[in-house]
């Protein structure tokens, strides 16, 4: 919710690349928001599946999923391996660091800029 809270009131824009878990609820809280997955992964198909996979784990060339690469904003979980690999400036800056999430802003987007809430 706090993450949520912050993108909404900082009036950030996407498209959103987020934790697989946190799209359903993203959409509903969010709704201008389009976020990259959410629970119906039959929309998906498998290579899209298996590339998203291996982009939250930090694979082989996670860094040119082209989802990711088209997101104006990251919404991932503090403990996910990508956010341990995640490139930072120029490509991303950590806006938000929650203790259940970590938002990432691409340079030159709208941002707070390094803002901790617990």
């Amino acid at each position: 919710m706090g993450a949520a809270d912050y993108i909404e009131n900082n009036h950030l824009d996407g498209p959103l690349f987020n934790a697989y878990s946190w799209g359903g609820y993203l959409m509903w809280r969010l709704p201008w928001l389009p976020v990259s997955i959410d629970g119906r992964t039959n929309l998906y198909g498998p290579a899209a599946l298996a590339r998203r996979h291996n982009t939250m784990n930090a694979g082989p060339g996670w860094a040119h999923d082209p989802t990711l690469r088209a997101a104006h904003l990251v919404l991932i979980a503090p403990d996910d391996p990508f956010n341990r690999r995640a490139p930072g400036p120029p490509l991303l800056s950590r806006s938000l660091h929650h203790q259940l999430s970590v938002l990432f802003v691409p340079q030159g987007h709208c941002s707070a800029g390094g803002q901790r809430v617990s």
